[in-house]
């Protein structure tokens, strides 16, 4: 559905639109809100719709959706925030704040999850398999089988990722 002069509407699959600024059969730029493409579209309508132009706008506007905070930040159902990226899980948090400081954390070492300093305490907040005893030490457990007891989160995480890797037998661990 066309809108303006080289600004159209289409529906997608999930009842939401596209806003499109398409020349020709040519999409220069796509967005999910009409606010968005909006200010997208004067800039344009300001160069006349002259193509080098508007590779530069579009290329601007793609760096500042790059650049957003809350790029890589989801929250779950029980409203914890988690860092997801490629699939990856790194982090989970009921605090803004801190899953801001965790993902800073991870861009500064190129997403190498042995930076975050574990200040998880709460059982919600522990790693995968890791449970926190009362005592203060914690346990590895996977599938009902107790995999050991560790004094500090640090140990317990590397020997939960060791034997990840083995695919949770000591038979395959090397033990050198």
């Amino acid at each position: 559905m066309k809108l303006k002069k080289y600004l159209y509407k289409y529906p997608q699959a999930n009842g939401s639109w596209k806003y499109v600024i398409q020349l020709g059969q040519k999409y220069v730029v796509a967005r999910k809100s009409y606010e968005d493409i909006l200010v997208i579209y004067e800039e344009c309508v300001a160069c006349d719709f002259d193509m080098d132009m508007l590779l530069k706008i579009k290329e601007k506007y793609d760096e500042l959706k790059r650049s957003n905070p809350m790029r890589y930040i989801h929250r779950n159902q029980a409203g914890f925030y988690f860092i997801q990226k490629d699939y990856k899980y790194f982090c989970c948090s009921s605090s803004l704040k801190e899953i801001l400081e965790y993902k800073k954390q991870l861009e500064e070492n190129g997403w190498d999850k042995s930076c975050l300093d574990y200040k998880f305490r709460k059982k919600h907040h522990l790693p995968k398999y890791i449970q926190q005893n009362k005592s203060g030490t914690y346990s590895l457990k996977h599938k009902g089988e107790h995999y050991g007891t560790f004094n500090n989160l640090e140990d317990a995480v590397e020997e939960r990722d060791l034997l990840m890797e083995n695919d949770w037998n000591y038979d395959f661990v090397d033990l050198v």
